[in-house]
């Protein structure tokens, strides 16, 4: 466990490194890796994934060190590395806490069985379950393997299955993204017919013990595609503008609540998409509003997703009057995923859930880590 005399020497370590480094210009990778460096998910990071932490900062020690020689461009390089390496630690970190958070809804689980005596009990307990594999399926890193369970309850099979659509319609939107991008990009046209083929057997009600495991490795697949998209753009143009300056534009508006995914910078809108497939006035004027930022921040791709449990082709419309916002130059539907009711944000067991799952999903694909 890193202790906080450890953090103290790696700050007095930075700040030597800082003062050798100020003859000359530090390349952006390595300023990016700094910034990494003291970011709030490094001491966690420290101590959840120390090795790879610790190799992390061996790289950007090792930088600095270049830098301060006058190896400007090995030091760019070892920068890239470095933070690759705390990418890598930060997704063992995040991997740590969902194992703990799993383990512990495991053991919530066996207590309830123990003490199950009616029809009650039981409906809860499969109520957990189901609620349980939404969980594994948002926060579980899908590079772990996926081990399928040999018998499963129906509603275990059914829950899985939503797990399956969930993590699917990631992949899908994941994909997209890297084709606004890249469209080139090798593999990246065979991974999207595969997630498509997969949204079919789910459409057509399959219930399939492998289809939980194949979403969690196509949005992985999706999601390396993107990840090597954006680092593409980054060296191509290592001095562009990152999400933080969009980030605090968009937190300015006061109404909207920003945040960083996989997929970019995200915006959700909660106001209705009337039956009719039309937009209400609340949301036009907010999707003007982030027609206003988006301008302002070209650097940026833009990638719309339309939630709800009307007919897809209400919501399509709905979709399309929303991307006219935006003026986009071509192929404007390349920007629209209809997702439907696919990635709920409660459970459809909640009265009122429709109204809550119903959004438009406004996210800002950014062209570079």
């Amino acid at each position: 466990m890193m202790t906080p005399s450890f953090f103290r020497s790696l700050a007095a370590g930075g700040v030597l490194l800082v003062t050798a480094c100020a003859g000359n210009q530090s390349p952006a990778s390595l300023k990016t890796a700094d910034a990494v460096a003291l970011s709030p998910f490094a001491k966690d990071a420290a101590q959840k994934a120390p090795q790879a932490f610790a190799e992390a900062q061996s790289l950007l020690k090792e930088a600095h060190q270049a830098q301060s020689e006058g190896r400007s461009e090995e030091a760019a390089v070892l920068g890239e590395e470095a933070q690759v390496a705390f990418e890598i630690a930060f997704a063992l970190t995040r991997t740590a806490r969902a194992q703990e958070r799993l383990e512990k809804a495991e053991a919530e689980d066996a207590e309830a069985e123990a003490a199950m005596r009616d029809l009650d009990i039981a409906q809860a307990k499969l109520t957990r379950e189901a609620d349980g594999y939404e969980l594994r399926a948002r926060v579980i890193l899908d590079t772990e393997e996926v081990k399928d369970i040999e018998k499963m309850t129906p509603e275990r099979r059914r829950a899985r299955r939503d797990a399956a659509q969930l993590l699917t319609a990631e992949a899908q939107t994941l994909c997209m993204g890297a084709a606004l991008l890249n469209p080139e990009a090798e593999g990246l046209q065979k991974s999207r017919e595969v997630v498509e083929r997969l949204e079919v057997e789910l459409s057509h009600g399959s219930t399939k013990d492998d289809l939980y495991p194949r979403a969690a490795h196509e949005r992985n697949v999706c999601l390396k595609h993107l990840t090597l998209a954006r680092r593409s753009e980054q060296q191509a143009q290592p001095d562009k503008p990152g999400s933080d300056s969009l980030l605090l534009a968009l937190s300015k508006n006061g109404q909207w609540h920003p945040y960083r995914d996989d997929r970019g910078v995200v915006v959700t809108l909660h106001d209705d998409l009337l039956p009719q497939g039309k937009l209400s006035e609340g949301s036009r004027a907010a999707l003007d509003e982030l027609q206003k930022v988006a301008h302002a921040h070209p650097t940026f791709s833009l990638l719309l997703l339309i939630h709800g449990d009307g007919k897809n082709q209400l919501l399509n419309q709905a979709g399309k009057l929303a991307l006219e916002s935006f003026e986009l130059p071509k192929e404007p539907e390349s920007h629209l995923q209809v997702v439907g009711d696919r990635q709920p944000l409660v459970s459809r067991r909640i009265p009122g859930a429709a109204t809550r799952n119903t959004r438009i999903e406004v996210i800002f694909v950014p062209k570079g880590t």
